[in-house]
């Protein structure tokens, strides 16, 4: 364990800014991960999980008094220049992390059920942990990413009721830091083990958890929707107006778009809400998971567009569809 040692000669802000450097080795020149670092409950209205580009080494988001996190990808910057945590900006799936292991309060899953020496494994609080797995080579095909994680998490894992387990905006744990959660009384958060010159290859941890790779998974059924002209769609105008468009899922009609209540989101995680043309919209976190297009709606009332308008836009939109074009 010659790398855990190099680790344990630096101080605790330095040994989570090695975390990120040896996890990260493989990103591109122009891609960053995203730390966050803040004092007090994650859970809390007002804490800030936009994070911050992990460019010029150690900042303050690493300080051992912190919640202190990092996400599982890095992140291309956007025509302004600004790296943010946000699935349009996707470069490259550096780790796949497994959450909530052990047999503490709130554990979900066995460690047995690790089925490979993780390259890092963190007791996140009392009995539990998180395990990060350094994929050999990054995955920059943002489907496949999900893919694999869905595969893990479904298929090995069998969380099918945590969606806050996926996404490529996702993070977890430095290696230290407090877990401000009041239950835990400022838990400070340890290294088990680090060996981050431990990596697998994506087929290698594909075998070991006996996972089977599907095509990304429907996400609602909506056969009956009529497939009608994407520039036509008025929801889709309204989420481009708002800058909540994302992209084409390119799976019959979908599109991933930023949740409109992503504030409610745990973690600000973006990934997990999409839009189908013509009037679909499911988003699978817990917060969420009973929002409708009605829901949506509601929202868009709240900021001023007009619900007749875009009702009328959406048939007649339907009617071209299925009777062709006015004459």
């Amino acid at each position: 364990m010659a790398n855990h040692l190099i680790f344990e000669m630096k101080t605790k802000k330095q040994q989570n800014a090695l975390f990120i450097e040896k996890l990260f080795l493989d990103r591109n020149a122009d891609a960053h991960p995203v730390t966050i670092g803040f004092k007090g409950d994650p859970n809390a209205r007002n804490q800030d999980w936009r994070g911050l580009p992990y460019i010029d080494g150690p900042s303050n988001h690493l300080e051992e008094v912190n919640n202190n996190f990092v996400t599982v990808s890095s992140f291309k910057r956007d025509a302004h220049g600004a790296v943010a945590r946000r699935k349009a900006q996707f470069s490259k799936l550096h780790a796949l992390m497994i959450d909530d292991l052990g047999d503490g309060l709130g554990s979900k899953i066995p460690i047995s059920a690790l089925k490979e020496m993780p390259s890092a494994l963190i007791e996140t609080s009392p009995g539990n942990f998180q395990a990060w797995y350094r994929l050999k080579d990054p995955i920059s095909n943002p489907a496949l990413a999900e893919a694999f994680q869905k595969a893990v998490v479904y298929q090995a894992l069998g969380q099918h009721k945590d969606p806050g387990m996926l996404g490529l905006t996702r993070v977890g744990r430095l290696p230290y830091g407090i877990n401000g959660k009041p239950k835990y009384g400022g838990w400070n958060v340890r290294p088990v083990s680090l060996d981050l010159d431990l990596s697998y290859t994506l087929e290698h941890l594909i075998n070991v958890f006996d996972v089977e790779l599907k095509s990304i998974e429907r996400v609602k059924n909506n056969n009956h929707l009529p497939d009608i002209d994407e520039k036509k769609d008025p929801y889709l105008k309204r989420f481009k107006t708002l800058g909540i468009y994302v992209s084409e899922m390119k799976k019959e009609g979908w599109f991933d778009i930023e949740c409109p209540w992503i504030d409610e989101h745990s973690d600000r995680n973006d990934t997990g809400t999409a839009y189908r043309i013509g009037g679909g919209f499911k988003c699978h976190h817990g917060h969420c998971q009973d929002r409708t297009i009605h829901s949506v709606n509601a929202w868009l009332a709240e900021r001023g567009f007009d619900l007749n308008q875009i009702r009328t836009e959406l048939l007649e939109a339907q009617a071209e569809s299925i009777f062709g074009k006015k004459q």
